[in-house]
């Protein structure tokens, strides 16, 4: 049985839920095939002395899926970087302790003066400093914060010592590093990055309580990029196209870094503007208001998500990434790294917000980001991938695109490598979204963020409790949750109940009927004996959302007009096989918003439903560089309306997601063939 989930100790701000241990969440069903899916990839072609951001999803992967096979490779891997990072630590600790010494043996300053008082002498004093040790480099990496984090994570899971007491050798190896450079000195990715590492000095803080962890986590936050200012003011309100091309940004930086100019305003503004950096920097929020306490910081969270969403969201519920911040055009790119780091900072959200309304409104964009926009980055069977994907995505091919700086392959699906670190964290964020779907709450309770099939395990007053999930969630809105345990406990139960679920119901074995709040968390308190059954309807009925267009949703799952395509074999820039998407249908339609939707039954057993609805094509919707133009605000009708078929997002590799409005007015919808 898995240990206590561990709570923010104080003087950190108290968080209301904390993550279950790594195997108290066990999928089943769907999810259970899909985890082992992606199994499969790292097994075939197992890592050789992975990179520090692969072994954390490596490990997420083995011990929510449970594969025996995955965990004797996660199980010889961990091993293996215990091992090479002991060498690593030995050398760098012998160098640290020898400029330790050497700076013991150095002469004191003559004492006539003061010499903070002595600008002359300062100035010789900061001419004449010696660089900073060659070890300092690796240990304040950009990436630094990604091995503590793989050996906490691992940790938690084995309860193997060793793991926690390297990474906790790691974090103050980190800390004597900063007795050796200024914070010019560190590199600006890093500083963007801070909040990575606080995350990590938090997690093992946690578990030893050792205070010096805490002053370690306030000098990064000292010398980390202000993301609580940044979201605040949030000055990237316009696509970076049209503030700066992205040669000329790269022409500045290159001159602030020669003039010695390290975090320069061109430095700065190629960090906050870059999504996957943004995402960690939203992330870094959440933790800057645990470790701080402070209201703007807690605050910063919603206020950033908002004015990412207003300046650069989609349908896709995630905003434009090619790589940097494009604007509200679906038909940008989404950097798929962005979306696993927007991912991780939603997850972070939810473990560390104080209230319930943020743990919900975090639970819902964390579910339609994966179930649309991180299952979409791959080919169903996850042996392929792209570099970036499009809510309005006509096609997949190796072509001049339009984007600010992502390569003209970077929409084709190349070969999953589970070996390189992006692809690694792209296919462990369903393992993280898998682990935090139930998490622990105050009291001994358990809450449950997402009704995923699965099988839940905690002790509770000694007695182990299990839940065993039944559903096709998040397809199907009947879930049924049964109660297993030997001897009749009071037990609290908070169930999410989504924003989207209007009549939302509950039914207990007892027969009461709880009232259900869309956007809140029911609170469920009573005395659970063995065989207690819940039965949980969430609605699922389709509707449209209107923002800069429209679309279509069902439940938490972004709907699409699936395009209908040929496939083709490509080459990428550097040579190696892909497959691109060429259209075979035409894509130019308006959705009229005034008309019914519908539902039709999966033509087979265990697919999704698809929904119908009305749409009228358009004369006035152009493509430029092989992508549509915006949606047009005026649409022009090129014919009569007629019924097409939507699906879910994922399943759509080329696709429309949002639409221009149109309104039916006299006009009768004609039916038209299956999409």
């Amino acid at each position: 049985m898995p240990a206590k989930a561990v709570w923010n100790r104080a003087p950190l701000r108290q968080n209301r839920l904390s993550p279950l241990p790594l195997t108290a969440v066990r999928p089943m069903g769907w999810l259970s095939r899909e985890l082992k899916a992606q199994a499969a990839l790292f097994l075939e072609s197992p890592p050789d002395n992975p990179h520090p951001r692969a072994l954390e999803p490596m490990v997420l992967l083995a011990y929510v899926s449970g594969d025996e096979a995955m965990l004797k490779l996660a199980a010889a891997q961990m091993e293996s970087a215990l091992n090479g990072v002991e060498e690593s630590l030995k050398s760098i600790e012998a160098e640290a302790n020898k400029s330790r010494q050497d700076d013991a043996r150095r002469p004191a300053p003559e004492a006539d003066g003061d010499p903070e008082q002595d600008p002359a002498r300062n100035a010789a004093q900061g001419s004449a400093r010696k660089a900073p040790p060659e070890w300092t480099k690796s240990a304040l990496a950009p990436d630094a914060y990604a091995a503590p984090q793989a050996f906490t994570r691992y940790y938690t899971a084995t309860g193997d010592a060793r793991m926690l007491k390297l990474a906790l050798r790691l974090l103050t190896v980190q800390a004597r590093a900063f007795a050796h450079v200024n914070p010019g000195e560190i590199a600006p990715e890093t500083r963007a990055n801070a909040g990575e590492f606080i995350s990590a000095l938090m997690d093992v803080y946690n578990r030893t309580g050792q205070p010096q962890l805490l002053n370690i986590a306030k000098r990064w936050s000292d010398i980390g990029l202000d993301w609580t200012g940044w979201y605040t003011r949030f000055p990237q309100a316009q696509p970076m196209y049209r503030s700066l091309p992205h040669s000329q940004l790269a022409a500045q930086i290159k001159a602030e870094r020669e003039s010695g100019d390290t975090f320069g305003y061109f430095t700065s503004l190629s960090l906050t503007a870059r999504a996957d950096f943004a995402a960690r920097g939203l992330g870094a929020t959440a933790v800057h208001a645990a470790l701080s306490g402070s209201l703007k910081d807690e605050q910063a969270f919603a206020v950033g998500w908002d004015k990412l969403m207003k300046f650069h969201g989609t349908a896709l519920g995630m905003c434009t990434a090619d790589m940097y911040l494009s604007g509200r055009n679906p038909s940008q790119g989404v950097y798929i790294p962005a979306v696993t780091e927007m991912i991780r900072a939603l997850i972070t959200q939810a473990r560390m917000a104080s209230q319930f309304s943020a743990v919900a409104f975090a639970a819902e964009a964390l579910e339609k980001l994966v179930f649309s926009a991180n299952m979409a980055g791959f080919t169903p069977d996850w042996q392929y991938r792209q570099t970036a994907q499009r809510a309005n995505q006509i096609e997949c091919a190796r072509a001049p695109v339009s984007s600010y700086n992502m390569p003209e392959d970077a929409f084709l699906f190349i070969k999953t490598d589970a070996r390189q670190p992006d692809a690694a964290q792209a296919l462990g964020a369903l393992s993280a979204f898998t682990m935090t779907a139930w998490m622990s709450a105050s009291g001994g309770a358990l809450a449950a963020l997402s009704y995923i099939p699965c099988e839940v395990r905690d002790r509770i007053d000694g007695q182990l409790v299990k839940i065993t999930v039944e559903s096709r969630y998040p397809y199907d809105g009947e879930i049924r949750m049964s109660v297993s345990v030997k001897d009749p406990i009071r037990l609290t139960l908070f169930l999410r109940i989504p924003r989207w679920a209007a009549g939302a119901s509950l039914k207990l074995s007892s027969g009461e009927k709880p009232e259900c709040v869309p956007g809140t968390f029911l609170r469920l308190e009573r005395v659970f004996t063995g065989g207690d059954t819940l039965e949980l309807s969430l609605p699922m009925r389709a509707r449209m959302e209107e923002f800069n267009g429209t679309w279509i949703e069902r439940g938490p799952v972004l709907y699409a007009l699936p395009i209908e395509a040929d496939f083709t074999e490509e080459r990428t820039l550097d040579g190696s096989d892909a497959i691109g998407l060429r259209p075979l249908t035409d894509w130019r339609y308006a959705l009229l918003s005034d008309t019914p939707l519908s539902e039709e039954p999966p033509a087979h057993p265990g697919e999704p439903p698809r929904v119908r609805a009305a749409v009228v094509p358009l004369e006035n919707w152009a493509e430029k560089r092989r992508a549509p133009e915006p949606p047009p605000r005026e649409p022009k009708p090129g014919g009569p309306a007629r019924i097409m078929s939507f699906v879910p997002y994922a399943s759509a590799p080329l696709r429309i997601a949002q639409f221009p409005v149109a309104r039916s007015g006299q006009q009768q919808a004609q039916p038209a063939d299956k999409t």
